[in-house]
């Protein structure tokens, strides 16, 4: 591989990985304005069951054993949106993070730069070792 080629696939590993890290920090704030903006508490899922829109707290027994606070259609529609830009915004990171590792992978399995290594020593004729 050409060394202008191997420089070049290098800074798109650093640019993909300063991507990825930028597509997570979007990601966890776009995660972290879903609480602020639709009033849903920490720890605690929003849910639309048929029509019906409230928040529980998240794991434990099943929905209906779970006490539910209502919420309204507006602070739903916001828990969505935003629930829905930060996976987007996680899809992007991971994209990234592959990209970046499948071309650090290929630099690895391409070895060095062939025509600026060193020439290999010539092996000794006479028997000696």
């Amino acid at each position: 591989m050409r060394s202008a080629t191997r420089v070049s696939l290098n800074i798109a590993v650093g640019l993909l990985g300063v991507a990825t890290v930028g597509c997570f920090v979007v990601a966890g704030f776009l995660d972290s304005r879903k609480f602020t903006l639709s009033g849903v508490p920490t720890n605690h899922s929003a849910v639309n069951e048929n029509g019906r829109t409230f928040y529980v707290p998240r794991g434990g027994p099943p929905l209906d054993q779970r006490p539910q606070v209502p919420i309204t259609a507006e602070q739903y529609r916001l828990w969505e949106e935003s629930e829905q830009s930060g996976s987007r915004w996680a899809e992007r990171a991971a994209l990234c993070c592959l990209a970046a590792v499948g071309i650090a992978v290929w630099l690895a399995l391409a070895g060095p730069d062939r025509r600026n290594a060193e020439p290999a020593a010539a092996p000794d004729r006479d028997g000696s070792r």
